[in-house]
This record gives C-alpha cells, structure tokens and sequence, in this order.
C-alpha cells in the first residue's frame, strides 16, 4: 500500500477543531487519519464513526497556485495545543521509492556503478566464466560474441568440455604461452578457426597482458594458433584450472568502414595509417582490430592495435611494433 504521512506544512487551530494543510491538496477519499502524537489522539479515523470531519475544503491561490486543504474535525480539540504534532496519514495512487541518502547523489539522482563481475548464488558463491557473457563496448560499438556453438575447454577440467549445438567438433586446450607479443595457444582442433577470427581468451596467468579479445595470425591445423598482443605477457600463460578460450564472431555493423578505397589502410617503416569513409570517433588509447586485408604485408597487419594518434575525425594512425614492409 501507498501510505505515508504527510511532509507538507500545516497549521493546527485546537479552538476551531482545524488543521489547514499548505502545498498540497488531499483527496477526501485518500485521507486515511489524523492523529495527535503528542497526546496520543486519534482525531480522524476514515472507519470509525466517531472520529469523522465536520468540514473539508480543498481551495488553489489564483495568484500563486499554491494547494490548501482545510479540515474541521467533529472531535472536540479545544484543549489541545496549536504547538502539537500531528502525523496526517495519506494513501496516495501510485507507490514511491526513495532511497537512502547514501545511494542518491547530489541532484537526488540513484548513485550507479560499472559491475566488476557477476556472481551466481545457487550455492556456488563463485564468478561463473563459462555461465556469464559480457559485453564491452567503444563508442557505442561493439565487436565480437562468443559463438557458443565452438566452446573450447581445457583438458584439467573434463567436467566443462563443451559440445557446440548440432556440432561435433570438441576443442581440448593443453597450453597457452608467449614469445614477445605472440600468443601461442595449443588446441586439439582447429575447425572453424582461421586467420583474422575473432578469439575470446580468459583466465591465463597474466590477465592484463593475454586476457581478452584478439584475432587470429596463424593456424597449425589440429595443433595450435597464435595470436598478436598490444604489449607483450608474461612466457608461461597456462593455468590448467583457470585458462579458457572460445572462437568469436564479429558484429553485423560492427566494422568502422574504410569504403572502396583500396588505399585506406597504408603501411611505412614505422606506423600504420588508416582512412575511414566517415567519422571514426576513436581516440588515442583506443584498441581496434585490423582484418581482413591484403596484398604484401597482411600477416603483419592483421592484428589488435592500440590507436597512437588521430590526425583528423576520418584518420587514425598505429605505430607498428615488428612489421616489415615487403
């Protein structure tokens, strides 16, 4: 029920059995009672009998608009006090949350925050990665999902090797190491992973260096592919327990587009420039993924890159890490 006591200012005459309510006009039908909490008397109750209203007017200022409720009580209170307290109980149409001061801030707005992991409480009490998917996104975009019909598990945890829906690949991980910037990571089979697939890694023993989405460079079929990091991880990335990966799929729409230009992407000795159709709205910072190109140097540039600079609203550069240009 939407009952509470009042918050508007009002003036209680004992003498003429009236309590006038400034602010706010009360619906007789939404007026549940008035009670004297200093003496403990309940001058109107809208079920008793004996404690109705003599008088109720509801009037607006022309000048001002301000709302006044007048209520004259049948219940004698000419030995009451004017200084006494009274709690006007009210049930109002619709039900109003106010939170605590601690979750409101400022401007009355509900305080919120980024969640930093999920937590599922069916007796677990645990983070869920093989439960839960996130969503990240730069500028409203987003890139890639995990395409669960391709899970790969590891071969410590038998109890979560996963079978895609109507696929019969099952992908066992044995490994997952670095040299400089390449990921290697070992895998049993290789279907449906190509160069420039998005893939999805978790849980390696250096998260902020391995952690996350990154394109294929380079398949060994049934053994292995790798991947190019923005900085380089730590050698040994491989924990049995914890290490999972998964085949992604990019976004329908999700592809900042270059348009025909067949120049869009250029490569020198030290940077890689790259030419959108319209506004990139990236930033230097930012991560992007380069795919699908071709022509003299595609393994090198096939990567995720972390944006340098951005000349202009349709330009952004890379600085190369390894490339060579041939």
């Amino acid at each position: 029920m939407a009952q509470h006591v009042i918050l508007e200012a009002y003036t209680f005459t004992p003498a003429a059995r009236q309590v006038v309510v400034t602010g706010k006009a009360i619906r007789r039908e939404q007026l549940v009672s008035i009670v004297n909490t200093t003496t403990g008397t309940i001058l109107y109750n809208n079920s008793d009998r004996g404690r109705m209203l003599s008088g109720y007017t509801i009037s607006i200022d022309p000048t001002y608009g301000t709302e006044t409720t007048t209520i004259t009580f049948v219940y004698n209170t000419a030995g009451m006090s004017a200084t006494d307290k009274l709690a006007i109980l009210v049930e109002e149409t619709y039900q109003e949350i106010i939170p605590a001061e601690v979750m409101r801030d400022p401007v009355e707005k509900l305080r919120v925050s980024n969640p930093q992991s999920l937590i599922d409480t069916d007796f677990e009490y645990g983070q869920q990665p093989t439960k839960w998917e996130s969503i990240s996104l730069l500028n409203n975009r987003p890139s890639a999902f995990i395409d669960v019909t391709q899970a790969i598990s590891n071969t410590a945890r038998s109890d979560l090797t996963f079978y895609g829906a109507g696929v019969s690949n099952t992908y066992v991980l044995s490994g997952v190491s670095a040299s400089g910037n390449v990921v290697t990571v070992s895998i049993s089979n290789t279907a449906g992973i190509t160069n420039g697939t998005p893939i999805f890694i978790q849980g390696t023993l250096d998260p902020a260096g391995a952690d996350g989405w990154w394109v294929v460079d380079s398949v060994t079929g049934n053994t292995s592919f790798t991947y190019t990091t923005t900085t380089a991880p730590n050698t040994g990335l491989f924990d049995p327990t914890k290490t999972y990966a998964y085949i992604g799929t990019f976004y329908s729409g999700a592809a900042i587009p270059t348009g025909a230009n067949t120049t869009a992407i250029s490569v020198n000795s030290t940077a890689i420039s790259v030419t959108t159709s319209g506004i990139h709205g990236l930033q230097p910072g930012d991560h992007v993924f380069l795919v699908g190109t071709s022509g003299a140097t595609p393994n090198t540039i096939n990567h995720a890159w972390a944006v340098a600079n951005t000349p202009n609203s349709t330009t952004f550069n890379i600085l190369q890490r390894d490339i060579q240009v041939q």
